[in-house]
């Protein structure tokens, strides 16, 4: 079965990432779940590493690949202390992950990112905006952080104005800043305003 993974702007990465003529591995941070987008990279023939701070959603991510005969190598561990020697990947992503941290910790899982990236390695990382429907939701913790309901608890989501990102990626060349605001309709029958921005860097 071919597999589709949802997350379009992954597919802009890889197309950045097969005109590069480093080695062919990539890290994704925040790689669990049933539907790991690493599938991707893995058929277009990239070692394809992954890594979920949460044991079940790395087990699916694991179980789902098993399934669909992809070859993810997939570690339970925090993308603020990655579990790799500096300069390991070419390619390293986090797709709707990071923003699950607190701005400071964003700031520390970004800088482990560019740690394991290789001298002109790509780095794509997507944050929240404060246009997004669930901005103001919730208990502040800090400025643009709410704890908010998700599943069967509560979910940290750090937002940000347009331009309050940049200081994460300085030093890099900024390939591409793309800011992406989507209405979305939900199986509650409601329509909800989605607001990101996207990063993709490349490491010097």
């Amino acid at each position: 079965m071919t597999f589709i993974p949802r997350p379009a702007p992954l597919y802009t990465f890889l197309a950045l990432c097969q005109r590069e003529s480093l080695p062919k591995d990539v890290l994704d941070c925040g790689a669990g779940g049933t539907n790991p987008p690493l599938g991707l990279f893995c058929e277009a023939g990239y070692r394809a590493v992954g890594v979920e701070i949460d044991p079940l959603r790395a087990q699916q991510a694991r179980d789902t690949a098993r399934q669909r005969g992809y070859d993810l190598e997939i570690h339970t561990a925090d993308m603020r202390c990655l579990p790799f020697d500096s300069q390991s990947f070419s390619y390293v992503y986090s797709y709707n992950s990071v923003f699950h941290l607190s701005k400071a910790d964003i700031g520390i899982a970004v800088n482990e990112m560019r740690r394991v990236l290789r001298p002109g390695g790509l780095c794509y990382v997507n944050l929240l905006l404060i246009e997004d429907c669930g901005f103001g939701e919730g208990t502040q913790l800090e400025k643009g952080e709410y704890l908010q309901p998700e599943g069967h608890g509560r979910v940290l989501h750090s937002y940000f104005e347009d331009k309050e990102g940049d200081a994460y990626f300085a030093g890099t060349q900024i390939l591409i800043k793309e800011k992406r605001l989507r209405w979305q309709l939900h199986t509650d029958g409601q329509v909800y305003r989605l607001a990101f921005m996207d990063y993709m860097t490349r490491i010097s």
